[in-house]
C-alpha cells in the first residue's frame, strides 16, 4: 500500500484542518441553518433583513456558491486524495480556502453596495480548489479527474456573471444564471452518484456490484453537457435559442430513472445510509422530469418544481454524503446515529412540501415556505449536532486524516 500521508507531521495539524471534508461539510451544515433560518424569518415578515444584492437574489446565490458549492469542494478535495494517491490540501492552504469561503459568506450576508471587491473574493474559493485539484492529478498524470478542474472554473465564471448581472441589473443574466447552475450540479451529482451509488450499494448489501450500460450512462449525462454548454453560449450570445433546450432535460431524467432502478433501489431499504442515497437519486430523476416538462408546458409551475433538484436531490445527496464520508474518513463504522434517518426523512419531506404544495394548493405557498424551511433547519441541525464531534476530533484509529 502506497502511504501518501506522512502520518507524523499530518498529526500535528489541529483535525478540523487535516482533510477538506472536516471544515467545508461542517461550515456548509451550519451554513445551511442559518441561511435557511434567516431566509423563512425575512420572508414570514418576522424579521427586517436585507443581505448583498435583495433577499431572493442572496437565496438563490448563497445555496449554489455558498452551501452547495462548499459541499462539492469539501468532497473532490478529499476524494482526489483516494483517486490519486496524492496527500490532499490540509493545514494553513485548507484554512486559506475555508475562511475565504466564510469571508465572502459573511459580507455578503450584510447590506454592501455590490461591488467587484466583494465578487473577487466570492470567487477565490472554487478557483484555489481548481488549483489543488490539478496539482494532484498532474503529479500522477491521472488526467480522467482533471475533468472537475474546468467544472470549478465554470463555477467561478458563473458565479463572476451573477455579481456582473447584479452590478449591472441585468435582469435577464440573473434569471438565466440559477438555473443553469443546479443543472451543473446536477450533472456532478450524476456524475459523482455513478460511480459511488452502485459501489455502495453493492458493499452495504453484500451483493455484486451492476454492470454499467454504456448506453444508460450516456444518456444520463450526455444531454445535461449538451443543456450547459447551450445555456452557457446563450451567455454570450443571446441569439441562441435555449427554448426547446428543456428536452434535453426530460431525455436525461428518463436515462437516470433507467439508472437508478438497475442500481435495485429496494435492497437498501434496511440500510439508511443506502436508502438514503436512493431517494435522493430518485429525486434527480423527479427533478429533471417536472422541471424539464414545466419550463415548456406550464412555466409558471417551472420554480416550484425545480425544488425537486435544490432539496430533494442536492440538500438530500449531500446530507446522505456527507453522513457517510465524514464516518469513513474518520475511521469509524458506517453505521449512523439512530436520529439521522429523520434528518433524511425531513429533507425529503421539505422537498415535496416546496416542490409540490404550491402548485397544488397556491393559497398555502407561503405555508409550503416556511414548512420545508423548518424541515431544512431539522435536517441540519440533527446533521452537525451529531457530526460536530466526528468533523473536529481525530480518527478514531489513530491515522492522519
Amino acid at each position: 500500500m502506497i502511504q501518501i500521508t506522512d502520518n507524523d507531521k499530518a498529526l500535528t495539524i489541529p483535525p478540523l484542518f487535516r482533510l477538506a471534508f472536516r471544515p467545508m461539510f461542517l461550515g456548509a451544515a451550519l451554513f445551511a441553518i442559518v441561511t435557511i433560518t434567516l431566509w423563512g424569518l425575512a420572508l414570514s415578515g418576522l424579521i427586517s433583513f436585507a443581505p448583498y444584492g435583495d433577499l431572493y437574489w442572496w437565496h438563490s446565490h448563497e445555496m449554489i456558491f455558498g452551501f452547495a458549492l462548499a459541499v462539492i469542494i469539501g468532497f473532490l478535495l478529499t476524494a482526489i486524495q483516494n483517486w490519486t494517491n496524492v496527500p490532499g490540501v490540509s493545514g494553513w492552504p485548507l484554512a486559506v480556502l475555508f475562511f475565504t469561503w466564510l469571508i465572502a459568506r459573511i459580507t455578503l450576508a450584510i447590506d454592501f453596495t455590490p461591488n467587484y471587491f466583494i465578487a473577487l473574493i466570492d470567487i477565490t474559493p472554487p478557483l484555489l480548489a481548481a488549483f489543488f485539484i490539478a496539482r494532484s492529478v498532474f503529479k500522477v498524470k491521472q488526467w480522467r479527474n482533471l475533468f472537475f478542474v474546468p467544472i470549478l472554473i465554470v463555477f467561478a465564471f458563473t458565479n463572476l456573471a451573477s455579481h456582473i448581472a447584479l452590478i449591472d441589473s441585468n435582469q435577464l443574466l440573473m434569471k438565466s444564471l440559477s438555473p443553469l447552475m443546479i443543472i451543473l450540479i446536477t450533472l456532478i451529482m450524476c456524475i459523482i452518484g455513478g460511480r459511488v451509488i452502485p459501489f455502495f450499494t453493492a458493499r452495504g448489501t453484500q451483493t455484486e456490484k451492476v454492470a454499467t450500460n454504456n448506453w444508460v450512462e450516456f444518456f444520463s449525462v450526455g444531454p445535461l453537457i449538451i443543456f450547459i454548454t447551450v445555456h452557457l453560449l446563450f451567455l454570450f450570445i443571446e441569439s441562441i435559442r435555449t427554448d426547446q433546450s428543456h428536452w434535453l432535460l426530460v431525455v436525461s431524467g428518463i436515462a437516470n430513472l433507467i439508472r437508478i432502478l438497475r442500481w435495485r433501489p429496494l435492497l437498501t431499504i434496511p440500510v439508511p445510509l443506502l436508502w438514503s442515497l436512493h431517494i435522493a437519486y430518485l429525486f434527480i430523476t423527479s427533478g429533471l422530469l417536472g422541471y424539464g416538462l414545466a419550463s415548456m408546458f406550464t412555466p409558471q409551475h417551472a420554480m416550484s418544481l425545480l425544488h425537486l433538484l435544490t432539496i430533494g436531490a442536492m440538500a438530500g445527496l449531500i446530507v446522505a454524503m456527507m453522513s457517510r464520508v465524514s464516518l469513513g474518513h474518520t475511521g469509524r463504522p458506517l453505521l449512523v446515529h439512530k436520529l439521522m434517518p429523520f434528518a433524511f426523512v425531513s429533507i425529503f419531506i421539505a422537498a415535496l412540501v416546496r416542490g409540490l404544495l404550491p402548485i397544488v394548493t397556491p393559497y398555502f405557498t407561503l405555508i409550503s415556505y416556511q414548512i420545508s424551511a423548518l424541515l431544512w433547519v431539522i435536517c441540519f441541525l440533527i446533521f452537525s449536532i451529531i457530526y460536530w464531534p466526528i468533523l473536529t476530533k481525530a480518527r478514531v484509529d489513530g491515522r492522519a486524516g
